[in-house]
């Protein structure tokens, strides 16, 4: 039993703590009201807008993990039929851990969405009435001196704009998903294992904020106003000088269609302070470049493009995206605390 929890990563024990604790409080606290599957798809069109999250990681673990099998057993057969060995007890062994070793990487990326997804559309439902978005509205006027999601529209007004804004917001998925890939074929050990669990803690680090910063986003709070509230005359003159051309319009509706809770009255996400778009993004770019420092010509335009994106589109204020960087920080130094490369010794014994 001792040996058997050994082999379970540290990542791994991470995501299974992740999963006890958020799944815990929504059964407990909440009464499990809204299923894991349904809270999943919910939340998955909230963060992606659709496209499946991760999806092209999968993918390629599917294919890498069955040309690698061809391989495997082409020449487990050849030793057993040309070289006559007889087929062993760790033969066995070794094929359980040829397939387990694939997709077990797999496990913090499945099982830590599923408790995430399901907390935050919980918490969502229960602070509808709750969200601290004039705070943040206030925030942003103090420390910026005006409201990036009202001005941008204004500034940028050609629809070609509008699309690079759209296709860098969007395409998150595919670019965490290209990072792993690459991580998983230059540093399984190290880097890739870093990234999953710098991952993971910047989820953990950020729930806690999603509870007691509730934000539903300057469009569905203002713009939108789906609770149907009063703001100040102040407000109001500052929201009647937002001006977006049809593109931008025809974006943001969809946005607020794929995160909106029909049947939980109209309840929106509360997940934005801190914004975890910034957060994975600044992920992508670090761990990259990590492994490959030319990717910075790709990833700084792209992240700066996708933040630009999430204050055009209203999705976040700027506040949210500065609350980002000390999460991002603290993950990618616990996740290196956490990880620690496998020693050339260790790695034969495997």
């Amino acid at each position: 039993m001792r040996k058997s929890f050994s082999r379970v990563k540290s990542e791994e024990w991470l995501a299974f703590i992740f999963i006890l604790v958020f799944f815990s409080i929504s059964v407990v606290a909440y009464g499990y009201e809204f299923s894991v599957r349904k809270s999943f798809y919910l939340m998955a069109q909230y963060f992606t807008f659709g496209e499946p999250m991760y999806g092209l990681f999968f993918a390629f673990i599917w294919i890498f993990f069955f040309g690698r099998l061809y391989f495997f057993l082409i020449n487990l057969l050849k030793r057993k039929i040309f070289n006559r060995q007889p087929f062993k007890r760790e033969d066995i062994k070794q094929f359980v851990y040829f397939c387990g070793s694939h997709f077990r990487v797999l496990i913090p990326l499945i099982l830590v969405p599923l408790a995430a997804y399901q907390f935050i559309a919980v918490i969502s439902y229960h602070l509808r009435f709750s969200a601290l978005d004039p705070m943040f509205f206030g925030w942003d006027e103090k420390i910026f001196g005006g409201q990036a999601f009202i001005f941008l529209p204004s500034v940028f007004k050609n629809q070609t704009m509008t699309l690079l804004f759209s296709n860098a917001y969007s395409i998150l998925p595919i670019m965490i998903s290209l990072t792993m890939i690459v991580l998983y074929l230059k540093s399984p050990d190290n880097m890739f294992r870093k990234m999953l669990a710098a991952y993971v803690i910047s989820i953990f680090i950020a729930m806690p904020f999603f509870y007691s910063f509730p934000c539903q986003d300057p469009n569905n709070y203002f713009l939108k106003n789906i609770r149907g509230r009063s703001f100040p005359t102040k407000v109001y003159a500052q929201l009647n000088q937002y001006s977006p051309n049809q593109l931008t319009k025809e974006v943001t509706q969809k946005i607020s269609d794929s995160e909106t809770h029909n049947e939980a009255d109209n309840a929106v996400p509360v997940s934005c302070f801190p914004s975890m778009h910034a957060a994975w993004s600044l992920l992508v770019i670090f761990f990259l470049a990590s492994v490959w420092r030319p990717s910075l010509f790709l990833t700084v335009p792209w992240t700066l493009l996708l933040l630009t994106g999430g204050l055009y589109f209203a999705q976040h204020y700027a506040v949210d995206y500065l609350m980002a960087v000390p999460v991002v920080l603290a993950s990618i130094l616990l996740g290196g605390i956490l990880i620690r490369p496998k020693k050339s010794s260790e790695l034969a014994s495997l």
